[in-house]
């Protein structure tokens, strides 16, 4: 069975909570020091990132998945979908779909 995804805006809650993301797609960058902190603290997050920065460092995404951190699909290599952040056309239905399956 195929899942849809679902946009959720608002969560009902009487806990005060936060939800930390981060997107990881150019470089390494302060990975490692947020997931330091992360462990510091006992705090979980959502890391979105591309399938090209997966592949660069695995390490990071095993100590993510390890650490409990949910992981986003943030494409193969995070084009605009739509064109209008870049100008450029927008991609194809089949372009997007092939983006995210190598990402995934």
């Amino acid at each position: 069975m195929q899942s849809v995804a679902r946009v959720i805006t608002r969560l009902e809650t009487t806990q005060a909570v936060i939800a930390l993301t981060f997107d990881c797609g150019a470089d390494r960058g302060y990975a490692e020091e947020i997931l330091d902190e992360l462990a510091r603290h006992g705090i979980r997050a959502t890391f979105g990132m591309t399938g090209a920065w997966a592949r660069a460092d695995p390490d990071l995404v095993a100590r993510m998945l390890h650490a409990g951190h949910r992981l986003i699909n943030h494409s193969e290599t995070h084009p605009s979908f739509t064109g209008r952040s870049t100008g450029s056309p927008p991609l194809s239905v089949d372009q997007r779909a092939a983006e995210i399956r190598r990402a995934e």
